[in-house]
């Protein structure tokens, strides 16, 4: 989890390695991350789609993303399975601004919208959020305000990697 306390005090995040996770600084007014979208045959959660883009940015392959989410392992732990542990960031309950960090880092976001729900963040500007839908295959930009209502009414649930 990020400590709210480093961001409002302008602090940093380690892991138990001390590899920073996250600093409070500035970022750019906009950045936007090139993602590889799937075809969606319906064999795929829009769950499933987000991890298996997530993982292809860092240049994995899920096979069966499908089978892991059915026998109850969480987004995260597929995340890391996949990626190496230690690599997933739970980002849940944080705010969006504290979010666009990793987007600014390069990492694309995954807001998890219920059980086989989820989107994907891959860029932002000075007045929008930009999303990814894997269910509909998708591009939307979101005014910032909106996207923070939006991603607050479902629990502010993100998942990210280092």
């Amino acid at each position: 989890f990020i400590d709210h306390e480093a961001f409002n005090v302008m602090g940093v995040v380690v892991d138990e390695s001390l590899n920073y996770l996250w600093t409070r600084g500035t970022r750019d007014l906009a950045k936007t991350i090139s993602i590889q979208t799937f075809d969606s045959d319906g064999s795929v959660s829009p769950l499933g789609a987000s991890l298996k883009i997530l993982c292809a940015e860092r240049g994995i392959q899920l096979r069966d993303v499908s089978g892991e989410l059915e026998n109850g392992l969480s987004p995260f732990e597929i995340i890391d399975g996949a990626l190496g542990e230690g690599t997933a960031v739970k980002l849940y309950r944080c705010t969006l601004t504290e979010v666009l960090y990793f987007i600014n880092k390069g990492r694309p976001v995954i807001a998890v919208m219920g059980d086989d729900e989820a989107c994907v963040i891959y860029g932002y500007e000075t007045d929008g959020v930009k999303v990814y839908f894997p269910e509909t295959d998708e591009f939307k930009t979101f005014a910032t305000k909106d996207a923070e209502k939006y991603f607050a009414r479902n629990s502010n649930s993100f998942i990210s990697c280092k």
